[in-house]
């Protein structure tokens, strides 16, 4: 590995793209010039593929019956019934969050800037948004309630009325326990 390049995987494409020689590694400066330990040298554009996925997180697991999971090694996947919704890479990468749509949704957000149809899911009409800014936080608030529906739309109806059903009691015994005064 060229010296001055950290080994964790937030910079794995750099380190790759300079060991095929696309990159040169950071001149070794003199002593004179203090040089940064190689531990604590970050480059520039890593920092700026860094993502805030803790919102999205949030969010998603504040919508009913979802639940978590990290798959293909660092992707954390959003499901509802066992089907996906959203996923968010852990590293930084080329995307940052992708989420599932309507077909007419879909013809319509690929047509906007930093949206693209997501790497092995366009064909179920997935999207996938390049940076954070790609869309108002309201607006992907509103697309991932509207995937998580969709998922759940598109399970098998006893599953699905399962989850209402267990939505509904959660609801109304959480509400039964809030409203009774302790003695």
């Amino acid at each position: 590995m060229p010296p001055g390049f950290r080994s964790n995987s937030a910079c794995n494409l750099h380190n790759t793209l300079a060991t095929l020689g696309f990159l040169r590694p950071p001149v070794e400066k003199r002593a004179s010039q203090a040089a940064p330990q190689a531990s604590t040298r970050k480059l520039s554009c890593c920092n700026l593929r860094r993502m805030n996925i803790d919102w999205v997180r949030q969010y998603c697991l504040s919508l009913p019956n979802t639940t978590e999971q990290v798959q293909w090694k660092d992707d954390l996947v959003f499901k509802v019934g066992g089907k996906m919704f959203a996923v968010v890479p852990l590293e930084p990468g080329y995307h940052w969050m992708s989420f599932k749509c309507t077909p007419a949704e879909f013809a319509e957000l690929v047509e906007r800037p930093g949206i693209v149809p997501a790497p092995y899911l366009a064909r179920a009409y997935w999207v996938s948004l390049e940076t954070e800014g790609a869309l108002p936080r309201a607006e992907v608030e509103k697309y991932l309630r509207q995937a998580h529906d969709l998922a759940l739309a598109s399970l098998p109806k006893k599953v699905q009325s399962k989850m209402l059903k267990s939505q509904a009691r959660r609801t109304t015994s959480g509400a039964g326990e809030r409203g009774r005064r302790k003695t």
